[in-house]
């Protein structure tokens, strides 16, 4: 499917997700809420890019909902990317965001292999190891986030110390 082939709404959301990570660090966390999925076409299904998309901005959403300070999202390095780091109170936390549009396949949660665990940890030092300071403590969280089959999210769970 072509993107001009979707409706206009869910278009300028693709492209709009689609910035490079340094374009999503300097837009901040102004554009948080996934599109309306009211106005969205139900013939058009939600691409897995655009899952992800609306899965991380439920995340930072619920994060800042509950007190985290957004440091940065999507920052890439050579073992991969993390989708978010927040920081709360006094402890850095780099979060891995899982989405599914159902558990038809496992829940979010389960989706996390031996593999990713290992590249998490090993994107958090590399992350860490480039900081001239290093924080007092920080961890790996998870935030896994269910979607329905309009779009909307139908349950997000924050697990804190996910990955040791």
């Amino acid at each position: 499917m072509s993107l001009d082939s979707l409706p206009e709404r869910i278009r300028r959301y693709a492209l709009r997700s689609a910035r490079p990570a340094s374009a999503s660090r300097r837009a901040g966390l102004s554009g948080l809420h996934p599109p309306n999925p009211h106005t969205m076409s139900a013939s058009a299904p939600l691409s897995r890019r655009e899952v992800g998309a609306i899965g991380e901005r439920t995340a930072a959403l619920f994060l800042r909902r509950h007190g985290f300070k957004i440091v940065e999202q999507n920052v890439r390095s050579r073992y991969g990317e993390i989708d978010i780091i927040a920081r709360k109170d006094r402890c850095l936390v780099f979060v891995e965001v899982r989405t599914r549009r159902g558990s038809e396949f496992g829940t979010p949660e389960e989706s996390v292999t031996p593999a990713k665990r290992e590249r998490l940890v090993a994107l958090a030092e590399s992350y860490l190891q480039s900081l001239e300071r290093m924080p007092p403590s920080w961890r790996i969280d998870l935030v896994a986030v269910e979607l329905a089959r309009d779009g909307r999210s139908s349950r997000v769970r924050h697990i804190e110390n996910a990955i040791d």
